[in-house]
């Protein structure tokens, strides 16, 4: 016995409808059954797939029936594993798409090979749909390493297995369980068709829809995000390659230009300085604020005007908040000199200096100066009496 239990591809967006689809099964399951235990012979002999009793629309309602606990957990568990990755590759229209396409061929291919034989029996299940989940990750994720867990009379253990070995194995046992069948003339208790018509649809899919698929050091580097959760440990063309398939990560936008600064004459640096530009907002909300400002003050040395005297005033603001107080007074000066700072930016980071020096570093002489050039240099500013304020309390003090 082979099962894998975990696929080291993190889906590059959230799998809703990979979600919905579970949920739904699970729910179709609950009130089709007898008690949780297996399904009503009523619902599947109307809503399951035969030729004996064929209506168009089963062909979509079969897809949602199990016959028993272990029917829904299996097919589930697939879908999991692989229809996470495979629909944030390819977000939820273009997945739906793949995943009732899949489920339709694989139920006409059951139709037409095996229903002559059996037109009484109904198939039912989302494996032909679930296969075609296979069948696309095998064509988008060849190379992703996937954890196994394997029984061998009474030995066990796990291992790493590619994932494209893993669904050419279970591709293989399906075509050596429908030749068996066919000899022996007998119905198997699988719809081992379906699941080929649908690993087959579902491997053109994605194909004929251009769909990126992944290089093996792609694999490999998502593999290492997935199981370290550090990007920091990723190459610079291992992170370049990762923000061309997911451009919306703004972890791997940062830590590209962050490599690519401290390189000299580096040919990546306008495509890294796009990439941050382009996840600014993300950046500076969510992630760690040392690499932020590490960031960006090995770019600012690169190339001063590369930020916005605004974007340079919100990450100072936030190493302000998060107690990085040295580097938010090196960005708040920057600010102050920058020829491009309109009088209010001016105006904003001298006070923030000023405050800095009085509140952080407790040099009441270096703020005592700030507050006075604020006064001297925008007498009409309106935080002219915060200032005053300020420099009565300094004035004040023993």
């Amino acid at each position: 016995m082979l099962l894998p239990y975990r696929n080291q591809n993190p889906p590059e967006s959230f799998p809703y409808a990979t979600i919905s689809l579970i949920v739904l099964n699970v729910v179709v399951y609950i009130f089709t059954s007898k008690m949780g235990f297996e399904i009503r012979d009523d619902v599947a002999i109307n809503f399951g797939t035969s030729l004996g009793n064929f209506h168009w629309y089963q062909v979509l309602t079969s897809m949602f029936l199990h016959g028993d606990p272990l029917h829904l957990i299996g097919n589930m568990w697939f879908l999991y594993l692989f229809g996470f990755a495979v629909e944030g590759r390819m977000r939820a229209p273009k997945f739906l798409i793949l995943y009732f396409l899949a489920g339709i061929v694989g139920d006409v291919a059951h139709l037409l090979l095996v229903g002559p034989m059996h037109p009484k029996i109904p198939a039912i299940g989302a494996s032909g749909a679930i296969m075609g989940v296979m069948g696309g990750a095998m064509y988008m994720f060849p190379y992703s390493p996937v954890d196994v867990f394997w029984l061998l009379y009474f030995r066990a253990g796990s291992a790493e297995w590619k994932l494209w070995w893993v669904g050419a194995l279970y591709v293989g046992l399906d075509i050596l369980d429908a030749l068996i069948t066919a000899a022996s003339k007998m119905s198997g208790g699988v719809a081992n068709l379906a699941h080929l018509g649908g690993v087959v649809s579902g491997f053109i899919v994605p194909a004929c829809m251009g769909i990126r698929r992944d290089a093996e050091n792609v694999s490999e580097a998502k593999s290492t995000i997935y199981m370290t959760k550090d990007v920091s440990l990723l190459s610079i063309r291992d992170l370049r390659d990762l923000h061309h398939i997911n451009p919306t990560r703004s972890d791997v936008a940062l830590m590209l230009l962050n490599k690519v600064v401290f390189i000299a004459n580096s040919p990546y640096m306008k495509e890294a300085v796009q990439a941050f530009q382009d996840q600014f907002n993300a950046i500076v909300t969510s992630e760690p604020i040392q690499i932020v400002c590490q960031t960006v003050s090995g770019l600012m040395m690169a190339d001063p005007n590369a930020l916005t005297v605004a974007q340079l005033g919100r990450v100072a603001a936030r190493a302000d908040r998060e107690g990085l107080f040295p580097t938010a007074l090196d960005l708040h000066r920057r600010i102050v000199h920058d020829p491009r700072s309109t009088k209010t930016d001016v105006e904003g980071s001298a006070f923030r200096i000023a405050m800095l020096f009085e509140s952080a570093f407790q040099d009441f002489g270096q703020a005592k100066q700030w507050y006075e050039y604020i006064l001297n240099t925008f007498p009409m500013s309106p935080i002219v009496t915060q200032v005053k304020a300020r420099l009565q309390f300094l004035a004040s003090r023993p």
